[in-house]
Order: structure tokens, then sequence, then C-alpha cells
């Protein structure tokens, strides 16, 4: 019956939930709540019915109240799937998945986009990578991960992505905070797997100098399948060994977060 909302000021006593009618879309992903750098500073992603990928700026006394949000915009249209970070100095980072060719816009594929004041504008969104498979993938199957780092001076960025229809997932690396960046590539593919399994929901984390990479392979949508995870020691240029994370065919992880 759509979103409801509570707010707690210690975490152990809540407000009764009360209807409110967000601008999100009811049917399709979850919204996504940044806590800002500031005290009670909160960030808002969101898509609409028509996919589109919206921002708007909240304090926590007015997050049930969507008519008062701040810097309310598009980033985005025809968005499948998006990922949001944001690093040690506040900036925050945006990578997501078009399925769509626009002739202003650019072709469906992988982009970028980032605000360096706390959502009040937006740089123009970088083209990361085109394939018109996407322009038949299902929400439902599109994945995007952002990386950034938490240590201050470390620019380092990276975007993976699944192209499910190419069984293949794919990695673009940022060393200047987002301003450029590096070419695709393939991290993995169907001759990582044997040719029968699938590798795919890709996800990232920056550490220091080092970056891990965490992958499942088998048939998305089954209930098991392997995780597998990999390091690299010199920001993602190359990968040492492939581990094994959770054991042989275990229960797949309905979702992953690094802490």
């Amino acid at each position: 019956d759509g979103y409801r909302y509570t707010q707690s000021a210690d975490g152990t006593t809540w407000t009764s939930p009360q209807s409110v009618k967000f601008p999100f879309d009811t049917t399709g992903a979850l919204p996504t709540l940044v806590a800002g750098p500031a005290k009670g500073l909160i960030y808002v992603f969101f898509q609409t019915k028509d996919k589109s990928l919206r921002f708007a700026q909240a304090n926590s006394e007015i997050l049930g109240e969507p008519a008062s949000w701040a810097f309310q915009g598009s980033i985005s249209v025809d968005v499948l799937a998006y990922h949001v970070a944001m690093d040690a100095q506040g900036w925050l980072h945006i990578a997501y998945i078009r399925n769509k060719d626009n002739n202003v816009l650019g072709p469906a594929g992988v982009y970028y986009s980032r605000s360096t004041d706390e959502g009040r504008s937006w740089s123009t969104e970088k083209f990361l990578y085109g394939s018109q498979y996407f322009r038949n993938t299902k929400p439902e199957s599109a994945h995007i991960r952002v990386a950034v780092s938490d240590e201050p001076g470390n620019e380092r960025i990276h975007v993976v992505w699944d192209n499910t229809f190419l069984k293949r997932i794919f990695m673009s690396t940022s060393t200047n905070s987002g301003q450029n960046w590096g070419e695709a590539v393939q991290l993995k593919g169907p001759e990582a797997t044997g040719g029968y399994d699938m590798p795919f929901n890709a996800e990232v984390r920056i550490n220091g100098q080092s970056s891990l990479l965490l992958w499942e392979v088998g048939e998305p949508g089954a209930n098991q399948c392997n995780l597998y995870g990999q390091w690299s020691e010199d920001g993602g240029d190359t990968w040492g060994g492939t581990d094994i994370v959770l054991g042989a065919r275990s229960v797949c992880p309905i979702s992953i977060d690094f802490l």
C-alpha cells in the first residue's frame, strides 16, 4: 500500500508508522538514503514510475515531508539500476545503467556522475560503456556498483557492472575522483567458469591501495551458487589468485555489504 515512515532519536523507541506519499516508484527498486557529513543531512536517491533517476536533499526532521526537500532534480532517465557512494571528502558519486538510446544523452550503457557540493549540482554524465544488450535487460537482472576510498587523498574510484547477455563482468577505473576514466575492461567471462555457469553480481571495495572484488558464479535466480573473491594490490591493474568465500555451492547471498 505504498511507503510508510517512522523515526527514532535513539534507535530503540520509534514513532508510529505513518503513510507518506513519497515520490518513489512503489513497484521498482527501493530508494537509497545516504547520511551526509553535516548532522541531520540526508541525501535521497530514487526512481519514479517512468524510470527517471532523481535526487533530493532532506533534513532528518523533514524526511517524512517530501514537499519540503531541497535541490530536487533529475540525474538521468531510462535507468535500469544505479548505485551511490560518498567519499572521504563528502563528494557523492553515482553510477547507473541506461537501457535506451537517447539522441541527446547518448546510447544505452553505463554512465557516471558526481556532485561536489552536497547535491546542489551534478556533473555532466560520463559515458563509460555501451551495449545494445541493455535495451533488453530487465531491471531485476541489471547490476552495477561504484566503490570509493574512505581515506582522504585516495582519489581512486571503481565502477563494476554485469552484462548478463554476454555473461561477462566489466570494470572501469578513475584515479582522479571521477574526472577522467579508463576504458572498460572485462574482469570475468564464460571462460572463467568452464563455459557452463555465469559470473554475475560483482561487488567491489577499495581498501587503501588494494581493491577487493567479489562475484557469484552460477545461474542468476537459482538457490545455490559459488561466491568468489580476488584481491588487487595495485588498485585494480592486476589481480591475484581466486578464493572461494562461502564454500562450494552455498546458498546464494541475498545481498552483500562491506563493513
